[in-house]
């Protein structure tokens, strides 16, 4: 599975968990993407938004601005974040630019060694007003 398919399946959720990709096919959650680009776009601009570990167990979020068209722009854009994730990605969402997220960061093998954890790193979940 290459990294497309990947965005293509799974990352098809927005931060609050709702889907906005309902067709699975390869055009037609293109052209779901491209419309919700449209949807979102305010004066050309849109935000991108992910939140991801690297291979060190820090985990960070972080949002970039960009701009709306052309639309393969901001596929490439989102192609090179899986192209050069050195961990798993949790989510990403397209998005207003005011709606970017914050950049927040967390290193989780710190974190673990320091509650006495030497040899395990768990996960925190989060909600809307970030990890707990």
């Amino acid at each position: 599975m290459n990294h497309r398919d990947v965005w293509y399946k799974y990352v098809q959720k927005d931060r609050r968990g709702e889907r906005y990709c309902e067709d699975d096919s390869d055009i037609g959650t293109r052209a779901e993407m491209y419309a919700r680009i449209d949807k979102v776009a305010v004066d050309g601009k849109i935000s991108i938004s992910v939140d991801q570990m690297d291979c060190d167990c820090s985990r960070w979020t972080s949002g970039h601005v960009m701009d709306a068209v052309p639309h393969r722009a901001v596929e490439q854009y989102i192609e090179d974040i899986y192209s050069n994730a050195e961990g798993p990605i949790y989510w990403m969402s397209i998005d207003t630019p005011e709606n970017k997220a914050e950049y927040t960061s967390r290193d989780l093998a710190l974190e673990a060694f320091e509650d006495g954890h030497a040899h395990s790193v768990s996960m925190a979940r989060y909600d809307e007003d970030g990890p707990y």
